[in-house]
């Protein structure tokens, strides 16, 4: 499944059987840094889901908010 933005990404997580979510770093509407610790939130088997965060930015920022997320 693909949804076009973060917010859609912990709207669906819940309701889906995922074995894993890619995003993009700089998601509209809700950020993958913020996605991903709605996600670790979530009760049950969807919080242990894999997520795996990607952007072509190569700012050291970026690096940070990647880290932030390991």
């Amino acid at each position: 499944m693909t949804v076009s933005n973060g917010r859609k990404v912990t709207d669906y997580i819940p309701k889906l059987e995922v074995d894993a979510v890619f995003m993009d770093l700089q998601m509209p509407v809700m950020d993958s840094v913020s996605a991903f610790k709605r996600i670790r939130a979530i009760s049950g088997k969807c919080a242990a889901t894999p997520v795996i965060a990607v952007t072509a930015n190569v700012l050291s920022e970026s690096q940070q908010e990647m880290e932030e997320m390991t």
